[in-house]
């Protein structure tokens, strides 16, 4: 990821593997947090989607999971403290 706020470039698509980026902003050090989803397929065929965030640290970009709920994470925004809040339309995640 290059540039500055307003103007971000994912320069390695492949560290991020087959899954989607749908949006992000930036944490307390001004590093980028990416969000989006995967899709996975369960013993009948079926899909769903699943939520995923990217945080780039000082070993490259670290992903975590954050399951299959309903609703899939959709926005993400920094908080005046420095945290990161990452939403779906039932869900609230904090990140430190």
């Amino acid at each position: 990821m290059t540039g500055e706020p307003g103007d971000w470039r994912l320069v390695d698509r492949a560290a991020l593997g087959d899954d989607r980026v749908i949006g992000g902003t930036i944490d307390e050090a001004g590093k980028p947090v990416l969000i989006g989803e995967r899709i996975e397929q369960d013993w009948s065929a079926s899909t769903r989607p699943c939520s995923v965030v990217w945080a780039l640290g000082t070993d490259g970009w670290q992903r975590d999971e954050l399951g299959c709920p309903r609703a899939s994470v959709s926005a993400a925004a920094s908080l005046p403290d420095g945290r990161v809040l990452l939403a779906s339309s039932r869900d609230l995640w904090i990140r430190p």
